[in-house]
């Protein structure tokens, strides 16, 4: 995805965005369902960490992305905000 124009890259995103919520709009677990995802994107090549977690009665909500502390921030970033709610950036900052 790193080699993609600017413009294509945002239309990646925005398909890989809604591939997501469609798999969590089925009703399955947020868990479950976010850990499926996250493995599948495992197996192409993009290794995501937990960079952020919240929780309450309501709702859950995760950042995944890029290890910051290894390589710098470089690659995809997934707010997961249940019940569906998906945001997908691709972060491209160098580590100094």
């Amino acid at each position: 995805m790193e080699s993609l124009p600017p413009d294509q890259l945002k239309i990646q995103l925005a398909q890989l965005e809604d591939v997501i919520r469609q798999k969590f709009s089925s009703g399955a677990d947020f868990n479950t369902t976010m850990d499926a995802v996250l493995e599948e994107l495992r197996y192409v090549g993009h290794t995501l960490y937990r960079l952020d977690y919240d929780s309450d009665i309501f709702r859950f909500r995760e950042v995944w992305g890029t290890n910051y502390h290894d390589m710098g921030a470089h690659g995809l970033e997934i707010e997961f905000i249940s019940p569906n709610n998906i945001k997908v950036t691709w972060v491209n900052s160098l580590k100094k």
